[in-house]
């Protein structure tokens, strides 16, 4: 066999991107986001890595104050500063008490980087964006939830590599408020509805409607105008994908 020829059995290794939604308890932050259920916790990991798991966290919405109390008692943290404050909300450095157990400490183990992360008291629930190496890591990712009876709920699975046309990298709740602007009229003009109103619809905060809808139209804008041509994410970039 030569170098060109192929086996049919053979099997390109291809990465993938997984969005999944599991308990706030097998991350981290349950007791926080019981007793601070109007804020919304994104995970900022700066740049993507499988070794520093969720080092910055992005609080908005709700009682600053609050979240500040109840993480001080939270057995998940070890220690939580507020590093910056601004009107949108505040970045928090955060030191993990369970960095050796739980989901967090497997994909450590097992190298794989949390590339977006948000969490809502309102739901209980992390979604996680993570990068893995082929389909049997995934297959390694169920196997360990399942042996440790964590609640796994997949979004979307989906290769790392430029998107075909009809890929579009949205989450179901990005393409949920997309959706829901579209049909009341928000990007009509003159606009026939506020922010707000779609917020109301979804029954969720005007802050996290305009983040939805602002990841929403990135992800189609990428994943869609940008198809063909290289053009690759910068540092500061989640998803680490080329379009």
């Amino acid at each position: 066999m030569t170098a060109n020829d192929s086996s049919p059995d053979d099997e390109t290794v291809q990465r993938l991107v997984a969005e999944i939604e599991v308990p706030a308890p097998a991350i981290g932050l349950a007791a926080t986001l019981a007793d601070a259920p109007d804020v919304v916790v994104e995970g900022d990991q700066l740049v993507p890595s499988w070794e520093d798991q969720l080092p910055y966290l992005w609080v908005t919405d709700g009682d600053l104050a609050a979240f500040e109390d109840a993480v001080a008692d939270d057995p998940t943290v070890a220690g939580c500063e507020r590093t910056a404050s601004f009107d949108s909300g505040s970045l928090y450095d955060v030191e993990w008490a369970d960095a050796d157990r739980g989901l967090r400490a497997w994909l450590r183990r097992n190298e794989i980087p949390i590339l977006e992360a948000d969490a809502s008291g309102a739901t209980g629930e992390w979604q996680l964006k993570l990068r893995l190496e082929s389909r049997d890591r995934f297959t390694d990712l169920q196997a360990y939830c399942d042996a440790e009876d964590i609640g796994f709920d997949l979004l979307r699975l989906y290769p790392l590599e430029a998107p075909k046309v009809g890929q579009y990298n949205v989450s179901e709740k990005q393409r949920e408020a997309l959706l829901a602007a579209h049909e009341m009229g928000y990007f009509e003009i003159p606009r026939e509805c506020k922010l707000g109103d779609v917020a109301d619809r979804l029954g969720i905060s005007t802050r996290s409607a305009s983040e939805r809808l602002r990841r929403g139209q990135a992800n189609l804008l990428t994943d869609t105008l940008r198809i063909g041509h290289s053009a690759t994410r910068g540092p500061g970039e989640t998803g680490g994908r080329s379009a």
